[in-house]
């Protein structure tokens, strides 16, 4: 009766590669683990929605590009098709449970002198597999998220996909073992979306079909509002910066954003440019090195370190600012910018911007016609833009309107209605 049961539910969704083997199998694995669920309520349910387990290493309420591409394309999913299995984080209780969607908060690593380390993330990733009842997965990075989604997507006989960002896309290339490792994933994934058209090439250098890689390049929800205005004034108040033209700067503080070398092409200008105050918003592990950097050229009282920027103070400054800056730059062969998310949200305020050539960020930026992009490396080049952006109005303003043009093509609702697509036509 409950393969006949089976067999029904089967053909009407249209997995008939599935078997009551299968949930015979998984069945007998979650016992072993000491869990007790029901061979027939799992039968049961075989006619529900499919349910996807994005597994991810980032997830907000961390602050970050990746945390918002992520978060952005599941809220846009069915609600009761989505469950989501990351580390936990600093006040993550509070905002997991204001989402419309299921968080599963689990440490992905063992302290445990044992190797692979990730090797508790495998028996997350299985046993919500079995209690959430999933019927595809989703890896947000090739390793090790890749790794364990395959061989529990395997297990189970599940599909999985794969998001690819950048760092995680360079990085395994650097060791051989990673590099076979990654080839597997990359091979036996359904489909591989990226971030950008260079995410792409990287991939399928490594011997992928490009025809199972989609495209799903970033968009935000950010629109300038009047009440904006009233925070520009009022954070121009607070920081003392009245009668200031402002350089802003956003992102974590890393060495591959480039925060340092804009301080030191910044010191080249300073001069040139007394009204003008450089402001970097953003936490990270480099504070310290780039205070330390403003005073060593002696720019302490000219650049002004924010720390953590609220969703509202954003706004503020983007509105506030006379442009947006930020260089990236390829750091230790690996870490680099797959596209860069906080360009189009200084195009939703129609600012042009300093942007590098490095990575996915031309996809963002195209030069001249929509910011002005310099070798990361080149502290001269970067310095003489922006002293060019400083001084020229009239191209600000020409590269700030086509930047908000070109912006008002994305939409995060349409990456999602791919995304979806992508489920139901490999599912």
């Amino acid at each position: 009766l409950g393969a006949a049961r089976y067999d029904s539910a089967d053909r009407e969704s249209g997995f008939k590669r599935r078997r009551v083997y299968d949930l015979c199998l998984s069945c007998s694995r979650v016992y072993r683990y000491g869990t007790s669920i029901s061979f027939w309520h799992l039968l049961s349910t075989t006619n529900a929605m499919k349910r996807c387990l994005w597994v991810t290493l980032h997830f907000p309420p961390e602050i970050g590009g990746v945390q918002e591409y992520t978060f952005q394309l599941l809220r846009r999913l069915p609600k009761e098709g989505v469950v989501v299995l990351c580390p936990p984080s600093k006040d993550s209780r509070i905002w997991d449970s204001a989402q419309s969607f299921s968080v599963v908060r689990r440490n992905f690593f063992t302290r445990l002198p044992i190797w692979p380390r990730w090797v508790v993330l495998f028996w997350h990733v299985f046993f919500t597999a079995i209690t959430k009842r999933i019927d595809i997965f989703h890896a947000g990075e090739v390793l090790p998220t890749g790794a364990v989604v395959m061989v529990v997507a395997r297990l189970l006989r599940r599909p999985y996909f794969l998001t690819t960002h950048g760092m995680d896309i360079l990085l395994p290339q650097q060791f051989l073992r990673k590099q076979w490792l990654a080839k597997k994933v990359y091979r036996q994934a359904c489909a591989i979306t990226v971030l950008s058209q260079y995410a792409k090439h990287q991939v399928q250098a490594q011997g992928v079909d490009p025809g199972k890689i989609v495209v799903l390049s970033p968009s935000t929800d950010l629109r300038s509002r009047p009440q904006d205005a009233e925070m520009a004034a009022s954070l121009r108040a607070r920081w003392r910066l009245e009668n200031k033209r402002i350089v802003f700067s956003l992102s974590r503080l890393v060495r591959r954003k480039g925060h340092d070398h804009l301080i030191r092409a910044f010191a080249r200008i300073a001069e040139k440019a007394s009204d003008v105050q450089l402001v970097i918003g953003g936490t990270g592990p480099d504070a310290s090195y780039l205070e330390m950097l403003a005073h060593q050229h002696h720019l302490s009282d000219r650049i002004t370190f924010l720390g953590r920027v609220s969703d509202e103070e954003k706004r503020g400054w983007f509105q506030l600012c006379t442009f947006f800056a930020l260089v990236p730059r390829l750091e230790n062969g690996a870490d680099v910018e797959g596209f860069g998310i906080v360009y189009w949200e200084a195009a939703a305020f129609e600012k042009a911007v300093l942007a590098s050539t490095s990575g996915g960020v031309p996809e963002a930026v195209t030069d001249h016609e929509t910011g002005l992009l310099a070798n990361p490396e080149d502290i001269e080049t970067i310095a003489e833009k922006m002293l060019t952006l400083l001084t020229d109005a009239e191209l600000r303003a020409k590269l700030g309107s086509a930047a908000r043009k070109n912006h008002s093509f994305q939409s995060w609702d349409h990456q999602a209605e791919i995304l979806q697509h992508l489920y139901q036509s490999h599912g």
